[in-house]
């Protein structure tokens, strides 16, 4: 039976619901990108103002990843995804019927901190669902989501030419909201022990700021995530004007860069559940070892044929090991903590990560105009070399927390597994 907390279903059957809020939280995001040219017509909006949209998202989204961590902890996994899901319809609805671009700003937002509810929650449920052999791929498989969803709503723009954006916006809110109901059974709070306690809101966030392995996770994660932007935003402009490439192949170096990030998600976390005995801190330090490694084999690239050919294969690789490790970082940071603190330490990290994000372009594009775009390779691979070496020094594995029973390897036919 699944562990504490979870659905009586079978363990496979739970995959649905963990995935769905990722699908349904990135696909709203994903037709608004989509449908940008009939939006910005229809309203008459400038670039600045479509890409506002964008922000509005993010940045609530980054500022309500925290309160949603608490309310996992507090309300429950099935009450936050449930409220996320409200806000992602709501959102959606006043999108759909905005007249002006205030209320799209407005949607967006709200969207943005339906989705904040989402990776805390979800998080929080393969810790309490599934054993430490098995975390990791089940964190791999829910993070499909994204893509899924950002593939879905890339529909939109031709359903948008046929029955207009506002009624895509109305349908996805309608969407959104069916969704949501699913969870209603599961809208329970979380039961204490009989003579347990919950401490003060203050006191948990001392309790999680005198973590240095949480503290260890979180400054490797702000330094990846920095890097990770980096490659991005700026692969089809380095293949462009430093190497000279044509319009395709900066467009294919993103592709695949984005296809071995989507391989290597669900691979990174089978490794650490099947390989390593479901330890998570060699796989962290593997991905940004190599990821520093690669930054520097860029560096080596000349303009001209081969310096393209070459960097298409260097950044589906960087794709693997530069885009792969959210899986990994987010089970790690559950893993760190106390089981009740599991939602509130999964929004500190949902809040890091964007703000790494934010960081590392401006960075890499102000030495990139200063300098060159090898100095700012060299600046990422030292981002993701300093962030392995914190890792490798401060982060101690933690394996005695509560455990739902650990799924058993098949054994061989001598007895051995």
């Amino acid at each position: 039976m699944p562990g504490r907390s979870a659905p009586a279903t079978p363990r496979a059957m739970l995959l649905p619901l963990l995935i769905a809020p990722h699908v349904m939280g990135s696909i709203n995001l994903a037709a608004i990108a989509a449908m940008a040219p009939l939006i910005k017509q229809d309203l008459g909006l400038s670039l600045a103002e479509i890409g506002l949209l964008s922000t509005a998202y993010t940045v609530c989204q980054g500022a309500a990843g925290l309160p949603s961590g608490i309310a996992v902890d507090r309300l429950g996994i099935g009450w936050t995804i449930l409220l996320g899901f409200v806000f992602l319809a709501g959102g959606a609805a006043v999108f759909g019927q905005a007249g002006g671009y205030m209320p799209c700003l407005i949607g967006a937002g709200i969207m943005g901190v339906g989705y904040a509810c989402m990776n805390p929650a979800t998080a929080k449920a393969v810790f309490d669902w599934f054993p430490r052999n098995r975390r990791g791929t089940v964190m791999g498989l829910k993070q499909t989501g994204v893509p899924i969803g950002w593939t879905l709503g890339a529909f939109a723009l031709p359903l948008a030419a046929i029955f207009g954006w506002h009624a895509v916006m109305l349908v996805i809110a309608g969407a959104g909201l069916a969704s949501g109901l699913v969870y209603l059974p599961m809208a329970k709070r979380p039961v204490l022990s009989p003579g347990q306690k919950r401490p003060a809101l203050t006191a948990e966030f001392r309790e999680l700021l005198r973590n240095r392995t949480l503290a260890a996770i979180e400054l490797n994660t702000f330094l990846y995530h920095a890097a990770q932007q980096n490659l991005y935003s700026f692969t089809t402009l380095f293949f462009r004007e430093a190497l000279h490439a044509s319009a395709w192949y900066a467009s294919f170096a993103l592709q695949l860069a984005q296809g071995g990030s989507i391989i290597a998600r669900i691979g990174i976390g089978a490794i650490s559940d099947f390989f390593l005995d479901g330890r998570r801190k060699p796989a962290a330090v593997a991905v940004c070892f190599a990821s520093g490694i690669l930054c520097l084999g860029v560096v080596l690239l000349q303009p001209g044929g081969l310096g393209v050919h070459s960097g298409l294969v260097l950044f589906f690789l960087l794709g693997i090991a530069m885009c792969s490790a959210s899986p990994i970082h987010q089970t790690m940071v559950i893993e760190s903590v106390e089981p009740r603190l599991g939602g509130t330490a999964m929004g500190y990290h949902v809040t890091v990560v964007p703000a790494g994000k934010a960081i590392g372009p401006p960075l890499f594009g102000f030495i990139a105009d200063r300098f060159s775009y090898d100095g700012a390779w060299l600046a990422t691979a030292a981002m993701v070399l300093l962030a392995g070496i914190i890792v490798t020094w401060c982060y101690r594995e933690k394996t005695s927390v509560e455990e739902p029973p650990e799924i058993p390897r098949p054994k061989s036919k001598d007895g051995n597994t």
